[in-house]
């Protein structure tokens, strides 16, 4: 259904590892999951998985979330200008076009954290990647520039998996993950991903 969470698959791994990645995303494409039905990838910054895009899907727009790369940003700033550094990183990730987040950058660049090299390079990597949610209508931005759908996904398949003795079978672990997402479906289609015009 249009403008709907649904999930598209769910496979066991040894790793985050390229190969893996590949594995997932080739059985998508194989279930129909191709061409003009992928309009945007939303991932998290696990390597092995950009990777994989990169040799299964080169030509889609990927996005990341900002809070994470405001969480990797925030260890590397001295605690003096922490909080005041990370208000103006989070107005970039709120611009309305992608040359004013382009210039909210350069700015975030020469007046914050000159003292933190690192914080800078971290804040500015992948920032196309972060920057992809601006080609979205504005009116739809709010729910599509949040990965939390995506962690809170992660974060309960791990508590439920993660407990002792919780999955020592391959067939147990499984049964378990899909009673997470069938959980997850049954909320979803009360909270639409947008009801607006079609994505395009």
């Amino acid at each position: 259904m249009f403008g709907q969470r649904e999930r598209l698959g769910v496979r066991q791994a040894a790793s985050e590892s390229q190969a893996c990645g590949e594995a997932c995303l080739t059985e998508c494409d194989r279930r129909g999951l191709e061409g003009a039905n992928r309009k945007r990838v939303v991932t998290d910054g696990g390597q092995g998985l950009h990777a994989a895009l990169e040799v299964v899907s080169p030509d889609v727009p990927r996005q990341r979330g900002g809070v994470p790369q405001r969480r990797n940003v925030a260890p590397k700033l001295p605690r003096t200008i922490q909080a005041a550094s990370l208000k103006d990183a989070k107005t970039l990730d709120h611009a309305p076009t992608r040359r004013e987040a382009l210039s909210r950058c350069r700015h975030w660049e020469r007046r914050g954290p000159r003292l933190a090299p690192k914080a800078v390079a971290c804040l500015c990597e992948d920032l196309d990647e972060r920057l992809t949610v601006l080609d979205v209508p504005a009116a739809q931005r709010v729910k599509r520039r949040p990965t939390n759908v995506l962690e809170r996904g992660v974060r309960e398949v791990r508590r439920r998996t993660r407990l002792i003795g919780g999955c020592t079978q391959a067939a147990r672990c499984d049964r378990r993950t899909s009673a997470v997402f069938h959980r997850f479906k049954t909320i979803w289609p009360d909270r639409p991903l947008r009801a607006l015009t079609p994505f395009t």
